[in-house]
């Protein structure tokens, strides 16, 4: 007798008890995941942007040093500070020697793209098709990151 309440108090769980824990981690998961993806598709873009920033910072340290604005590789050579993010592609879209230019940072998993108008303001609109005051000029190269 002393054993069946023993057996009885020492049991464990039940499977119907395990299924309910799973179902509820099954649930808690199915929120989570969308939450995490949602986080990293911003954290990229940040990332795209902050590369644009940064280029542009390039772009007038090279017109200070060098009194004309320049492509990627004549930056790299003056100011090898230009650093590309994983899966970003940061292009020199057009330049004028000494007026302005327009530069582009496209995050290749979100396929968002940036664009640095330095006469339109700085930084464009999310959503942006282009640089909507310096439209023309040399054409630049590009970095990938």
């Amino acid at each position: 007798m002393v054993d069946r309440r023993r057996m009885e108090r020492d049991g464990g769980f039940t499977l119907i008890e395990l299924l309910v824990v799973v179902i509820i981690i099954g649930i808690l998961a199915a929120i989570a995941v969308p939450v995490f993806l949602s986080q990293k598709a911003k954290a990229q873009s940040a990332e795209a942007e902050n590369d644009v920033r940064n280029l542009a910072g390039s772009e007038e340290v090279y017109l200070t040093d060098f009194g004309t604005y320049g492509t990627i590789a004549q930056i790299q050579v003056a100011e090898p500070r230009v650093r590309v993010s994983r899966g970003v592609t940061l292009s020199v879209v057009h330049y004028d020697a000494a007026n302005g230019y327009c530069l582009s940072a496209e995050q290749i998993e979100s396929g968002v793209t940036y664009y640095y108008d330095s006469l339109g303001g700085g930084l464009q609109p999310k959503g942006s098709t282009g640089c909507p005051v310096t439209t023309g000029g040399t054409p630049g190269d590009s970095l990938i990151g």
